[in-house]
Parts: C-alpha cells; sequence; structure tokens
C-alpha cells in the first residue's frame, strides 16, 4: 500500500473567488491546484489559489469551451511553478514525442520523463490499461500524484472530469486506487476499485515530478 498525504481542493468552495456559475467548470485547475501544493509543500495560507491557476490556464488558451480543459495547460501551469510535468494518452495513434517537441514545446527534461517512462511501460506484459496503471503506481510510489481524465458519471460529474489519484492498495476484495475528487467535499473522498476507475478512465492523465 502506498497514499500520499495530499491536500484536497474542493471545486465548489464558495469561498475559492470562482463566480457560481463556473465552479462545476474548473475541475483541471483544481486538480493542478492539488498537485501544486502537495509538490511545492504548500500548505494553509501559503497553499495556492484555484483562480490563480485558472488565470495561468485560460492565458494558455487551456480552456475549451463547451469540451473542457486541455491537459497541455495543466502541464504548462505545472512546469511554470518549476515542477516536470507531461501528458499520456494511452490511445493516441503514436507515443512519439516529436508531437510534445514540436507542438508543445517540450523541454529536454519533458522529453527524458516521457520517455523513461515508456520504456519502462515496455517491460509490462499486457493490455494498455496494465501499462497505464503500472506508470500510475510507479508515479505514486516516487512521491508524486496523478491526474487522470474520467468519464461522466465518475462521481457527481455530468461530464469529463479530472481527479487526483494520491494513492494505491489491495485487500482481499482486490485492489483500489485513493482518489482525490475535486467535485467532491473533502468528508465524500473515497477509495475505488481498479475495476470501477478503469470503466471511466479515459486513458489520459498528466504526470509530474521535481527536478533532477
Amino acid at each position: 500500500m502506498s497514499v500520499l498525504n495530499v491536500r484536497h481542493v474542493w471545486q465548489l468552495d464558495p469561498e475559492s473567488g470562482v463566480p457560481l456559475d463556473q465552479r462545476r467548470s474548473v475541475c483541471a485547475p483544481a486538480a493542478v491546484n492539488i498537485v501544486l501544493d502537495y509538490m511545492l509543500g504548500r500548505t494553509g495560507n501559503d497553499s495556492f489559489k484555484v483562480v490563480d491557476i485558472i488565470a495561468l490556464m485560460e492565458k494558455a488558451g487551456g480552456r475549451v469551451n463547451g469540451v473542457g480543459w486541455k491537459h497541455s495547460a495543466g502541464v504548462g501551469a505545472l512546469n511554470a511553478h518549476g515542477l516536470i510535468a507531461w501528458r499520456r494518452n494511452w490511445l493516441a495513434p503514436s507515443q512519439d514525442p516529436r508531437h510534445f517537441i514540436e507542438v508543445e514545446g517540450y523541454d529536454d527534461r519533458q522529453v527524458r520523463a516521457f520517455l523513461a517512462q515508456l520504456a519502462a511501460e515496455e517491460q509490462v506484459e499486457g493490455s494498455i490499461e496494465e501499462k497505464a496503471l503500472h506508470s500510475i503506481k510507479r508515479s505514486i510510489d516516487d512521491n508524486c500524484p496523478v491526474i487522470a481524465s474520467v468519464k461522466a458519471g465518475f462521481s457527481e460529474n455530468e461530464g469529463y472530469h479530472q481527479i487526483v489519484i494520491a494513492g494505491y492498495g489491495e485487500t482481499d476484495r482486490g485492489e483500489w486506487l485513493d482518489i482525490v475528487d475535486p467535485l467532491l467535499p473533502a468528508d465524500k473522498q473515497t477509495r475505488v476499485g481498479i475495476e470501477y476507475f478503469l470503466s471511466y478512465y479515459k486513458l489520459q492523465s498528466i504526470f509530474v515530478k521535481s527536478p533532477d
């Protein structure tokens, strides 16, 4: 079992400064907020603010009206604060990093992290889902939470949604993941079974690590 002590950020928080009509649509900035606070050790009054992350991601063209948030904007917000972030889409036609270099401006550190993760997955026999879970678990073992995209209905989300995976483990009932869901209040955070998670997982995630 490995569970990170990740601080919850509630995207519906009436004290957040986010306009009421936008709160249900800011899961991506809230997820980035959660990861930034954990990775940079920001707590209490020192914590990041969702409204500031929204502004940073919108400046990068991260919000697509009627669709959601681009993962590239989340990556950019994490990188802007000194971390090494990259995104994965296991359903993409190719895992060649040239797109990230040429279109999204990945630097050498991001490319190395991407390629190292890909090489580790190549040693895993099994499905795409098993390879994705391998990388998620390894990230948590390295003390780094993972942002994941899920389909409508995962919790109380009516459309695509971003959550944070903060841990994993196993009981006699099977494997589970520890989920930090920005749409739910702190007292409703829970663990979900692997099979449940995979039934909603879009096989898209954002990974992050501290500079070497």
